[in-house]
């Protein structure tokens, strides 16, 4: 499968691995704008906790923590393990060349300049904008960009 790139964006920290600067640590992680690549990495059950929410009902998956705050288990410990080893890498081999997503971390990265958007984008309109759009029906159900980006905080590192 192959995901459209261009469009309109908001948000343009260019694409390393288009401009053939970056090489993928973890090559399925990039070729994950296919919906069968995804499910691997999804917590069993989560399709269906997505359906459930759709039909008004919050299952024992999805956690209200405080009104209009929810978390849940979403990402296998194996997608998690290779999404970090794919930012270190990409740390290693061109640190030099990475936007930091803010103004107020240095120890991160966005997830579109090393050339994810394809699969972020994928992951956000199969799964995340039904479910924001089921939990929050006024302003979830819409969303088309992403600014997806990784920081790191340690209590012995400035900003």
């Amino acid at each position: 499968c192959n995901a459209a790139r261009g469009g309109r964006k908001k948000h343009s920290f260019g694409d390393l691995l288009l401009d053939r600067v970056y090489c993928p640590f973890h090559q399925e992680l990039f070729d994950a704008s296919c919906p069968a690549a995804w499910e691997q990495w999804l917590v069993p059950g989560f399709a269906a906790t997505i359906e459930a929410v759709q039909e008004g009902r919050l299952t024992s998956a999805i956690q209200e923590e405080s009104p209009g705050v929810y978390s849940f288990d979403m990402f296998t410990h194996e997608f998690c393990d290779m999404l970090i080893e794919e930012i270190e890498h990409a740390q290693q081999t061109c640190r030099k060349r990475l936007t930091r997503p803010n103004g107020m971390n240095r120890y991160g990265l966005v997830l579109n300049q090393i050339g994810l958007e394809p699969a972020i984008t994928e992951l956000q309109q199969r799964y995340l904008v039904p479910l924001q759009g089921a939990l929050y029906p006024e302003e979830g159900s819409e969303a088309d960009d992403h600014h997806a980006f990784i920081v790191r905080y340690k209590a012995d590192e400035e900003d």
